[in-house]
């Protein structure tokens, strides 16, 4: 570095570097697992059917509930930590292990008590089988924490890709061989040991057990309130498929995920790599709101010019992609996904709000939208059940995420930052025209043209508007 370079400005210029290589890797890893996971996900469902598919979905609830709480929150905690991270990576890796292991053991004593309540009996060694993955995160929870610290994604997006394959071959190769919803679940088991042992020997010499009581306190008074709210978020996201699986069964319920998987596609494909740099970026930025102020809007405006044209572009070809991709067993699916992919779409810009609020501290107020959330779904989900079944609890899913949770975030941000409402507005114009013709392109299509073109046609159009976001948030975050 020459000495014409002015002191402030490297470690800006460092930053963002790493935040734009970040960044890029976890596109990178992305891009690569959604379309590859499009054709696994398209064997599976024509392999296993909507019961047996149904019978793995409980399964993978019971995961992901436990998941959101099973480290405690430590992991997040370590990413944000404002010091060497060596002191108090012994005790996040021990605190990790331990609440695993809690929480395995409640697993595979709920099991059955479980599959019964959500109308799968035959749920309950699949529950049993992939909780297995639990314990292997609770190994995983510290290199990947060092890794989204530090802006390394290279060797994350290689520990997914890793996961991703090897799981899909093992999942398609039992599932042929007639092993049903195990085949699911022992591919996820299998997949993410491969995965933590690359992550795991991607911080070699960093990760060890040990145990500091003092550190011990200050990681769970941050990691504990993120542990509740990540397990409220599960309750927020799941709350749905235990109504329509408790009412209706194995069958309905796999009809009812195949939809909600589909309409998580904006989530996984556009707010996980994103994620992977919001968070410490934003905790970088913190003690400078103007910044902070700054680059939150560039990030929303940049996230919204990006899922507004997946969003709809997935909602408005939801029958055409149905019928053509998953064949006729599945169509009920289409009319459910055309409303979940407005919830998908608002779920990522909530991520984004968490991010922003957990950056700046505000774990307790962040805990309480989500309990607000939750509250106001216990209300209305039954309601859309009673009134329209399946397509009623996803109307009602998606229409109190966009005109009661959203505002709510978005007021919360405005408080905690001082970004002017105006701003966030601007920001969302141009995105919402885009996701309007691409809508009437979608109708257009349809009725004079057969499925396939149909599809083709509107997945061209909304791949155009996506693109132009994709390098506007590249311009963003290089900015």
């Amino acid at each position: 570095m020459t000495s014409s370079v002015a002191p402030e400005t490297a470690p800006e210029t460092g930053l963002g570097g790493r935040v734009l290589s970040a960044l890029r890797w976890s596109f990178v890893a992305t891009v690569v697992i959604r379309f590859s996971s499009l054709g696994v996900s398209v064997a599976m469902a024509r392999l296993l059917g909507p019961s047996e598919f149904g019978v793995y979905a409980v399964a993978f609830v019971v995961l992901a509930a436990v998941l959101s709480l099973n480290e405690l929150g430590v992991s997040v905690a370590l990413v944000r930590y404002q010091g060497d991270e060596r002191v108090v990576v012994p005790t996040v890796a021990t605190l990790s292990m331990l609440g695993s292991l809690v929480c395995y053991a409640v697993i595979f004593s709920v099991a059955p008590g479980v599959a019964a309540s959500f109308g799968a009996p035959a749920a309950v060694g699949p529950i049993r089988l992939i909780g297995l993955c639990v314990i292997v995160d609770g190994l995983a929870a510290v290199p990947v924490a060092l890794l989204q610290r530090e802006f390394r994604q290279k060797r994350r997006a290689v520990a997914d890709i890793t996961n991703f394959g090897v799981g899909s071959v093992i999942s398609i190769g039992l599932a042929v061989a007639g092993m049903g919803a195990v085949s699911l679940a022992a591919g996820r088991i299998v997949g993410s040991v491969a995965s933590v042992v690359l992550l795991v020997s991607s911080v070699r010499g960093r990760w060890r057990f040990g145990w500091d009581r003092n550190q011990a306190g200050g990681l769970l008074a941050i990691g504990l309130p993120l542990a509740g709210s990540s397990l409220v978020v599960f309750g927020i996201l799941s709350l749905d498929q235990f109504i329509v699986g408790h009412l209706g069964g194995a069958t309905v319920l796999g009809i009812y995920v195949l939809a909600f998987n589909l309409s998580s596609w904006p989530v996984t494909a556009l707010s996980q790599p994103v994620r992977a740099v919001t968070l410490p970026l934003f905790a970088r930025l913190a003690d400078d709101p103007a910044r902070f102020s700054r680059t939150a809007v560039d990030c929303l405006g940049a996230l919204l010019a990006v899922t507004v044209p997946v969003a709809t572009g997935l909602g408005a070809s939801a029958y055409p992609l149905v019928r053509v991709v998953y064949g006729p067993d599945w169509v009920s699916s289409s009319p459910v996904l055309v409303w979940l992919a407005v919830l998908g779409g608002c779920r990522v810009l909530l991520e984004l709000f968490y991010d922003l609020l957990v950056a700046l501290g505000a774990t307790r107020q962040l805990f309480g939208l989500q309990v607000a959330w939750l509250v106001v779904l216990a209300v209305g989900l039954p309601v859309g059940q009673h009134l329209g079944g399946p397509v009623g609890v996803a109307v009602a899913h998606s229409l109190v995420c966009l005109f009661v949770i959203v505002p709510l975030n978005v007021r919360a941000m405005v408080m905690r930052t001082g970004t002017p409402v105006r701003a966030l507005v601007l920001a969302s114009l141009g995105p919402a025209a885009g996701g309007c013709v691409i809508v009437l392109t979608a109708v257009a299509l349809q009725r004079s043209v057969p499925d396939l073109f149909a599809l083709a046609g509107t997945g061209l159009v909304a791949g155009l508007f996506a693109l132009r976001g994709v390098l506007r948030l590249r311009g963003r975050v290089a900015r």
